[in-house]
């Protein structure tokens, strides 16, 4: 599949060897929201209306920082530029939209914005205490796992925007220097098999979407990755499929040290 020889934007040149995938999505009380935020205008006219109910890792956080580049690709008009090496464009010009729309909302945020999650960790048990209403993450089957760990309630449902939800696809690597090159290969040789990809896609396990070009595969296998459990905090493979690709990773850096700028905590 093409998306599965570009490592964030970059091309692998045959040197990784994929065996995930990762979409960001959000996480919601259905219980107490009947209809999520389906775009970033959407979702900050409900942070203003719901003020203290929503909030997102701190930057560096992987977590964080992707929330901030699924607002931006939402936000922007000129979305090539996102794909070419930041120092192509006029950043400050580029990112204004991102800002604008976190100076709007910042104030309304968990604890007025003054402090931040740790991390995803952090994030769920906020949103399992009832801190707040909306978290995310950037494995769809995350928030069926936490409920079948009762981490979570069971009212938690899952959302992705309209436009389109960030998606990226995970590898593994072997050193240049790696002291058993050939069982290194072995390992990475298995992670991409039917039989460990389906027992990783299973939310009792972990829930990691696999690689595979399910069609692709013989009938019996096919039916191993059909007969996976479904869950009702889970978004099925089709309301999934309207993906945006990663930013060119330049981004990250001038993303991460702007937020840290204007709006850290200690």
């Amino acid at each position: 599949m093409p998306d599965t020889i570009f490592d964030f934007g970059i091309p692998t040149d045959g040197l990784e060897s994929p065996w995930g995938r990762a979409q960001f999505v959000f996480g919601y009380n259905s219980k107490k929201i009947k209809a999520p935020p389906r775009s970033a205008s959407e979702l900050g006219a409900w942070i203003k209306m719901n003020p203290g109910k929503f909030t997102y890792p701190q930057p560096p956080d992987f977590i964080g920082t992707s929330f901030l580049k699924q607002l931006l690709i939402q936000l922007v008009d000129d979305k090539d530029a996102l794909y070419q090496s930041s120092s192509n464009s006029d950043a400050t010009h580029l990112l204004k939209p991102l800002w604008e729309w976190l100076n709007e909302t910042h104030p309304f945020m968990w604890r007025n914005g003054t402090i931040f999650p740790s991390g995803s960790s952090h994030l769920l048990r906020l949103l399992g205490d009832g801190e707040i209403d909306i978290a995310m993450s950037f494995n769809p089957a995350e928030f069926a796992y936490a409920v079948e760990q009762e981490i979570l309630s069971k009212e938690v449902k899952s959302f992705i925007f309209d436009k389109g939800s960030l998606a990226n696809v995970h590898f593994v690597t072997i050193p240049f220097n790696a002291t058993s090159p050939d069982a290194a290969k072995i390992v990475a040789n298995f992670l991409l098999t039917p039989e460990a990809q389906v027992r990783k896609a299973n939310i009792k396990f972990w829930g990691d979407p696999t690689v595979l070009d399910i069609n692709k595969l013989p009938e019996e296998f096919k039916m191993n990755f059909r007969q996976l459990p479904v869950h009702q905090s889970m978004l099925s493979p089709e309301e999934l499929q309207n993906i945006v690709p990663e930013p060119h990773p330049s981004w990250v850096e001038v993303i991460e040290e702007e937020w840290q700028k204007n709006y850290a905590t200690e």
